[in-house]
């Protein structure tokens, strides 16, 4: 049998964060770790953990469950909106959990950092302000936390755009407490009453996603793995969109007919009830049509696995010297690291980032590939057809994407004279 967790739960140092933790139950039984305010052996963080073990006491060694009380704290708050509403909402059709949800734990941190002792009814704007501006210059992180920032030489603070987000999904959780009837009306009221940051107001910006020039694209293609190389000329040909040329299955194809369709299990918009259909035409088809020996099974189109396997092959190819007896085969039987069989967005960025270097052309990222492909779609066949390639509902978000086309207001300007 398991060994019961204590009733009284230890004062721990959380390493990375200098900050104090505890190792708790909740209601259901389930191992929560709860995150102290302040610093470690802090007056703010002893207090708290003092009031956490009168409710420990008081309730059999387990946390009550959330569900109401006027004393309900922002922390205990926050663990009921993640276990009510993002661990259980924010999911894809396979039931792993989306990048929501991630994201929503981003915004919570910088609250629950500041105001995660107090009672959830008087937070109010003049907190959320704070907030704010502490997202704006980093004033909720730790020493640590910001010197490893500038070992990696980057920003402190968030930009505009980003604290703007985090501060709709912060409202966003008191709006879902209204609903729950754990917040009154007039509390999100006031915290609606909070401006989002305007630009120009000393908030740091952030440059616009611009198309990439195709010109750099080709110089970068002869430094890429062939998977990767396969990808970028796939998107830039169909204007998908990062996340669906990773996670494209040869099942989700319909070859039928001259012009395949890929329809991807999960996307952007699926939660939205959108429908999404890429087509792929002959160009584009080239690009994956020498992975067809797998499409009988249930693989990705591009896999890192495959990769690897066809980078070994192709060296052992150009390999001068006999291969010895012993080097047939080195794999081990159950190693403990492998690629895995597909891509993320994150590792497709790296390895784009390592192609450009290698090339030495300005550095760009996948998702310029959709804006370029707008580019020239709407170049050529209109905006319209833009609109349709890239699965848009409207025409102003294609615009965005594709951007300003200055060719034909230079053109108007050099026959003007």
């Amino acid at each position: 049998m398991p060994r019961p967790r204590k009733s009284v739960p230890s004062y721990l140092l959380h390493q990375q964060s200098g900050r104090a933790r505890i190792a708790v139950s909740d209601h259901l039984g389930r191992p929560k770790q709860i995150m102290l305010p302040g610093d470690f052996d802090s007056s703010q963080s002893l207090t708290e953990y003092e009031r956490l073990l009168g409710l420990l006491r008081a309730n059999g060694g387990i946390l009550p469950p959330p569900s109401s009380g006027a004393d309900l704290t922002v922390h205990e708050l926050v663990l009921a909106y993640m276990e009510r509403k993002v661990e259980a909402e924010y999911v894809d059709a396979d039931g792993c959990p989306t990048g929501e949800q991630e994201c929503q734990r981003e915004a919570i941190r910088p609250l629950l950092r500041f105001y995660g002792s107090i009672p959830a009814r008087i937070f109010g704007s003049l907190e959320l302000k704070a907030i704010q501006k502490a997202m704006a210059h980093g004033a909720w992180l730790t020493f640590e936390e910001c010197e490893t920032r500038r070992k990696h030489k980057r920003p402190i603070g968030w930009c505009r755009a980003r604290i703007n987000r985090n501060m709709g999904r912060v409202r966003a959780l008191f709006r879902w407490a209204v609903s729950e009837k754990l917040a009154t009306p007039m509390q999100l009221v006031e915290l609606q009453s909070v401006e989002p940051m305007k630009r120009g107001r000393g908030v740091r910006e952030t440059e616009p996603v611009l198309p990439v020039d195709p010109h750099a694209v080709e110089e970068t293609l002869g430094t890429m793995p062939p998977h990767i190389r396969d990808m970028v000329l796939f998107q830039l040909r169909t204007g998908a969109r990062p996340g669906e040329v990773c996670a494209m299955r040869f099942r989700d194809i319909d070859k039928s007919g001259d012009v395949w369709v890929y329809r991807p299990r999960t996307h952007k918009t699926a939660h939205r009830g959108h429908v999404r259909a890429i087509a792929i035409g002959p160009k584009a088809q080239d690009a994956i049509r020498r992975h067809l020996d797998f499409a009988a099974s249930d693989e990705h189109v591009f896999s890192p696995r495959r990769q690897q396997a066809e980078i070994n092959a192709a060296r052992r190819a150009l390999r001068k010297s006999p291969v010895q007896p012993s080097q047939f085969d080195r794999s081990k039987e159950a190693p403990l690291r492998q690629p895995a069989t597909k891509f993320s967005s994150h590792a497709y960025a790296r390895a784009v980032a390592r192609a450009c270097k290698k090339a030495g052309v300005p550095r760009w990222h996948p998702h310029q590939l959709r804006h370029t492909a707008a580019l020239l779609i709407e170049r050529e066949q209109g905006a319209e057809a833009a609109r349709a390639t890239l699965g848009h509902r409207t025409l102003n978000m294609t615009l965005h994407y594709a951007g300003i086309d200055l060719r034909p207001a230079a053109d108007v300007v050099a026959k003007m004279g």
